[in-house]
């Protein structure tokens, strides 16, 4: 993807890719990925829409350094982004942290959502998923080899399989580039996300308080689910989907943490639905999706 801008946000210098004419969509990616994982949605959205993802603080090719890491600091950062980039009212999806932040900016500034995709979402259930600490400590021997280095790439599938991806050789090639990027910024990468998790959600209090306080997001909203996440699980899902009671819930059974990457297909037809103007949007009751979207 060629179409990259710089832009400052809240004195971050930003990567953002900008591809497509039409209704703004913005997608935020999870933490210790990059804008590239969306790499497959928008060369299909980009036809009507105005795509805009960029690096979050931290990852990729955005500035990292020493910030504050919080929401505020987030939602700070993606309404400036928006300014700079003449955007006043905008589709926001978000992965896992991405997810998180698209969340507290609707709650923060509502009036410039129209719609929300929120994908494996962190935050969403009001838990903490504490079950991943077991998987990923089983895995830190490869972690250390994303750290050392030593058998890169070899490290970095083996560690996301069953937990990020249910295939990640599919992916292979996105998921090295995003790995690498990251690996530059050394530290920052790993922090920006965890400060989130610890300071934001650690606490069950702050984590119910910021989970009742979606139920009073109005706009048309979609909730999107691998069934076999590892990192943040399909029970999380249901808990979402408990706490956003007019939101309509997606289920992806052949897909771990990034739906919209291993069935990219599927993804793209369901979004495209969602957000057809034409569609009235009422509540709906789970739908589960397989390979090429199918129900």
């Amino acid at each position: 993807m060629d179409n990259a801008i710089s832009i400052t946000a809240n004195e971050v210098r930003t990567h953002v890719i900008c591809e497509g004419h039409g209704r703004p969509i913005v997608m935020l990616h999870g933490w210790a990925a990059t804008s590239e994982c969306w790499k497959l949605n928008i060369e299909a959205l980009r036809s009507n829409y105005q795509v805009i993802a960029p690096d979050l603080p931290g990852h990729g090719n955005t500035e990292g350094g020493m910030r504050r890491y919080d929401l505020d600091f987030y939602v700070g950062w993606l309404r400036d982004l928006l300014d700079q980039l003449g955007v006043e009212q905008t589709v926001l999806i978000g992965n896992s942290l991405g997810g998180a932040i698209i969340l507290a900016f609707a709650l923060a500034y509502p009036d410039r959502v129209t719609h929300l995709v929120l994908v494996d979402a962190l935050g969403a259930s009001g838990k903490i998923p504490f079950s991943t600490a077991r998987l990923v400590a089983l895995r830190l021997p490869y972690l250390i080899g994303v750290v050392l280095n030593w058998r890169f790439t070899t490290s970095i599938l083996n560690y996301v399989r069953g937990m990020v991806f249910v295939d990640p050789l599919e992916q292979q090639e996105i998921i090295v580039d995003m790995a690498r990027a990251n690996a530059k910024q050394g530290f920052w990468y790993i922090w920006s996300g965890l400060r989130v998790l610890v300071g934001d959600f650690l606490l069950r209090s702050k984590g119910r308080d910021f989970a009742k306080r979606l139920s009073t997001i109005t706009v048309p909203t979609l909730i999107v689910w691998g069934r076999h996440d590892g990192l943040i699980p399909v029970s999380h899902a249901y808990a979402a989907a408990e706490n956003m009671p007019a939101a309509q819930l997606e289920i992806f059974e052949d897909s771990a943490h990034l739906p919209f990457l291993e069935e990219p297909e599927g993804f793209n037809k369901m979004l495209k639905e969602f957000l057809r103007p034409s569609k009235k949007k009422t509540n709906s009751p789970q739908r589960r999706r397989g390979r090429k979207g199918k129900q």
